[in-house]
């Protein structure tokens, strides 16, 4: 299994990944429209999923920590990046969360 992601909206290097934000593949975003991948104890997971759930979005929601196919795709859709919460919205991929 691989390792977790290291932090809460940080890299593998420490750098903040606000910013992180790309375009998914059409296969992926006709997939689920909101997915989380986050991990349970990590603050800014538990307010993405609080804030999407609470503007009654249906979210799929990962935890990478417990779930090795979960992990498996967090990394392919990442990149390689280390950081939860990875977002991805109808077809976009962005890393970490700020509020909405």
């Amino acid at each position: 299994m691989a390792a977790a992601p290291k932090g809460c909206a940080h890299g593998r290097d420490g750098r903040a990944l606000r910013g992180y934000d790309r375009a998914v593949e059409s296969s992926v975003a006709n997939e689920q429209p909101f997915e989380i991948f986050g991990k349970d104890d990590c603050p800014y997971t538990r307010a993405a999923l609080r804030d999407y759930r609470a503007k009654g979005r249906e979210v799929a929601y990962f935890d990478v920590t417990r779930d090795p196919a979960a992990m498996k795709r967090y990394l392919e859709l990442s990149l390689g990046e280390r950081g939860v919460p990875l977002i991805v919205d109808r077809g976009r991929i962005s890393i970490g969360y700020g509020g909405a």
